[in-house]
């Protein structure tokens, strides 16, 4: 049996073992999974998969927690200046 993908169109061959299957399929090309029920060989439904019924919206991204004020630390003493040596 041929079924085409809903959301992008390809053509998916199931095979024998699916004449009489209901639960998911999913698309090779674009990834999408849709819900087929075939019984005696014949399609007799097909939805959109349970991940598919909503495109999630994009979270939002927390406000940054404002930077607390920080003392400069002293350099290390190896960075410290030194006495110019004399020549």
């Amino acid at each position: 049996m041929i079924i085409h993908c809903m959301y992008c169109g390809h053509t998916i061959d199931l095979s024998e073992a699916y004449d009489d299957y209901q639960g998911p399929v999913r698309c090779a090309v674009c990834k999408s999974l849709m819900m087929v029920r075939v019984e005696n060989g014949q399609l007799r439904g097909m939805d959109a998969g349970p991940a598919a019924a909503a495109p999630a919206a994009p979270k939002a991204a927390a406000p940054a927690a404002p930077k607390a004020a920080t003392a400069k630390a002293a350099p290390p003493a190896a960075l410290k200046a030194r006495p110019a040596s004399p020549d």
